[in-house]
């Protein structure tokens, strides 16, 4: 009778463990809000993420700088005014006695000699001052022109490099964009996964401590041993540092989701995990065509090319830093001086105006522009090994990630093959217990077991993902339009 009640208990204790938790592929996260998804992370890292906006000034940066040295290629047209005014103070020495031939002459008085005494008078008196305090005032207007004809090729160079730049700017932006896709992606999934484990594991330190429960009740009615005691004590305890280690997990990639996508609350995460891994694991591509298209397409492999295309274009320029400049330049300038009391009329102004060519040419700089020759060329020279050390590095990445997506997809299949055969074996257990073949250990080793599985094939489809898009961004594809797939 004692061992009749003892299965008929253990039957409901166990069979109670096994219905809450019952084999399953679908997340056990509770989470009942919206879910945040991948499209939505990105989206908000973008609007986040610092380096993608220093990215995009830099890119403005570049065309402005285009368009600055653009505008020497036009007529730089300036105005210039100058307006003066100078007091003086005389000495009372500096001062003589009023003189005027006029009134020295002696009568009768011819006509000639009247006009010739009466200028001599007004030109010393201009000469003469007439009081201490002297004033003397200055104005001046100017249009000046300046337009280059020549300049030894160096500002159409300059203008080569610039465009160069601009683009290289933009390209960059692309290549930071690609670079956060994959960091999102990562940091994503790895929260996802953190979630999911921890719900998993916390499940299975519930159904240890129900099942310890159960079991001491049954030990003080001396219906099980103190080893079946001992055993359920001992997995609850080995459950409790799990579940501590996934809520550290999960604190942390929350922490760095945050960080890298600017958001803020609970994050809750429902991405299609088991269909979109089974999508990309039938991703094929040989090593030879993975190369190709990395070659073909790399956001860094176009930028060091256009890097030592710039280097190339500065050595042609200084080149020719010999070369003579040749300007035209064209001034108008109206201008009006006058002592004393100053008064604007049209006769009080002069005009003055200027056309020239000016030729520079250097003839001797202490061997400056040698250097400069010299050191553009050995810039060039290292752009082009690092062009080469460039395509080496991504053809290796190309390997490695070609390398781990294949043993991702081999992984994935193992690990579904694991869990298939941990359901089988939780449902044997389950049989054999029913039945009066076997003891609850076993059932629950084998629920045991199936947890582990679970996390396991989990981890295996999140590795996919991530290696999937690590491949595609090492092939150089547009991860911003493959966000979309998830």
């Amino acid at each position: 009778m004692k061992i009749l009640i003892l299965f008929l208990l253990l039957s409901m204790g166990i069979g109670g463990i096994i219905a809450e938790t019952s084999p399953s592929l679908s997340p056990i996260s509770s989470n009942t809000g919206v879910g945040l998804s991948l499209t939505t992370a990105v989206e908000m890292a973008v609007s986040n993420n610092y380096e993608l906006r220093m990215s995009q000034e830099d890119v403005s940066i570049a065309e402005q700088n285009y368009n600055e040295v653009r505008g020497q290629l036009f007529p730089q047209i300036n105005l210039n005014a100058s307006y003066s005014l100078t007091k003086n103070r005389l000495p009372s020495s500096a001062i003589p006695a009023s003189f005027s031939i006029f009134d020295s002459l002696e009568n009768p008085i011819s006509d000639n000699e009247e006009k010739i005494a009466q200028s001599v008078d007004y030109i010393i008196g201009n000469m003469i001052p007439s009081s201490r305090d002297r004033e003397e005032t200055a104005l001046a207007g100017q249009l000046a022109l300046t337009q280059p004809i020549f300049l030894g090729g160096q500002l159409f160079h300059g203008l080569r490099v610039l465009d160069r730049v601009k683009t290289l700017q933009e390209r960059r932006y692309e290549l930071e964009l690609q670079n956060m896709i994959v960091t999102v992606v990562n940091a994503y999934y790895d929260l996802y996964l953190a979630k999911e484990g921890l719900a998993i594991q916390r499940q299975a330190l519930e159904n240890a401590e129900m099942h310890l429960s159960r079991v001491e009740n049954l030990f003080s009615q001396g219906l099980v041993s103190e080893f079946d005691k001992l055993r359920a004590e001992l997995e609850v305890s080995r459950l409790v540092p799990e579940v501590l280690t996934y809520e550290n997990l999960e604190n942390l990639a929350e922490e760095n989701f945050n960080r890298i996508t600017g958001f803020t609350g609970n994050v809750y995460l429902n991405p299609i995990l088991e269909e979109k891994a089974l999508s990309f694991s039938r991703f094929e591509i040989s090593l030879d065509e993975a190369l190709i298209s990395a070659n073909e397409n790399r956001i860094e492999l176009y930028l060091i090319n256009l890097m030592t295309d710039i280097y190339q274009v500065q050595f042609d320029a200084e080149k020719i830093n010999f070369a003579p400049n040749l300007l035209l330049t064209a001034d108008v300038t109206k201008y009006s001086s006058k002592t004393g009391t100053y008064s604007i009329n049209n006769d009080d102004f002069g005009t003055m105006g200027s056309v020239g060519l000016v030729f520079q040419m250097p003839i001797f700089t202490g061997l400056s522009n040698t250097s400069k020759r010299l050191r553009a060329r050995h810039e060039l020279r290292r752009a082009e090994y690092d062009a080469s050390n460039t395509t080496d590095l991504i053809n290796l990445e190309v390997r490695q990630t070609w390398q781990s997506f294949s043993t991702s997809k081999k992984y994935l299949e193992v690990q579904e093959m694991n869990l298939n055969l941990a359901e089988r074996a939780l449902t044997i257990a389950d049989a054999r217990f029913e039945h009066q073949a076997g003891i609850q250990l076993e059932v629950f080793d084998a629920q045991i077991q199936y947890n582990a599985a679970q996390i396991a094939l989990a981890q295996a489809r999140i590795r996919i993902i991530k290696d999937y898009f690590a491949l595609n961004k090492a092939l150089g594809n547009n991860l911003n339009q493959m966000i979309g797939e998830l």
